[in-house]
């Protein structure tokens, strides 16, 4: 299962590596921030997902992962403990 959700989640953020981007926390805890050079890695079963040039970054555990939504443009993770993580491409 964790390998399954690692290759769905490589595929859908190596869109991303290098753009700027938005990422929206909804849920019990509700954020928004901006990431201007994505980069991500996992490691021990949590995915980091970090700004080259600036310190932003949050880090999810997969094993929390049950769902992911791909677009061209946005990804979705849904986790177990009722919070939804959107990655957005800036325009």
């Amino acid at each position: 299962m964790v390998q399954g959700i690692t290759d769905n989640l490589e595929e859908g953020l190596n869109k991303f590596i290098g753009r700027s981007a938005i990422i929206i926390q909804n849920g019990f805890i509700e954020s928004e921030y901006s990431i201007e050079k994505l980069k991500y890695c996992i490691e021990y079963e949590i995915l980091t997902i970090a700004d080259e040039e600036d310190t932003n970054y949050i880090q999810i555990n997969i094993n929390q992962i049950y769902k992911i939504e791909k677009s061209e443009k946005e990804i979705k993770f849904c986790l177990d403990n009722d919070l939804n993580i959107t990655i957005k491409i800036k325009r």
